[in-house]
């Protein structure tokens, strides 16, 4: 459950903040999606939003926590997977993601759709620090 997601006011991000980061809230709306995520999000980041994804080739749904920066140039995808544990973090580059980290090898393919996905759906909340 994200217990401790918002509620501290404004942060302190406010610093050469850029349009894209005024669409994080202290209180997003995910649909119900809070209850099925199994990580935090990670407080080295400035928000969160909470993704469905369907790995269509294998017909499996997972939620994904995904954290970015205020200026969505550089992101973390977390999720769990059949038990195991799906880390990776990427960059923006051009139009694309580029993968930087994936703890298993697993997710490579998938990391740029999930957070393009995260991006398209603009729901953000914002990382408590």
């Amino acid at each position: 459950m994200l217990v401790g997601c918002g509620g501290s006011g404004s942060s302190s991000n406010n610093s050469g903040s850029t349009e894209v980061s005024t669409n994080a809230v202290e209180n997003p709306d995910f649909g119900g999606l809070e209850s099925e995520v199994a990580y935090e999000p990670n407080t080295e980041y400035d928000k969160y939003a909470i993704v469905e994804y369907n790995f269509e080739d294998i017909d499996t749904r997972v939620v994904a926590m995904v954290s970015a920066d205020n200026a969505e140039e550089k992101f973390e995808c977390h999720f769990d997977f059949y038990g195991d544990e799906q880390l990776s973090t990427a960059k923006k580059s051009g139009d694309t993601y580029e993968v930087l980290t994936d703890k298993t090898g697993f997710v490579t393919n998938q990391t740029p759709e999930i957070i393009a996905k995260a991006v398209a759906g603009g729901v953000w909340g914002v990382i408590s620090k």
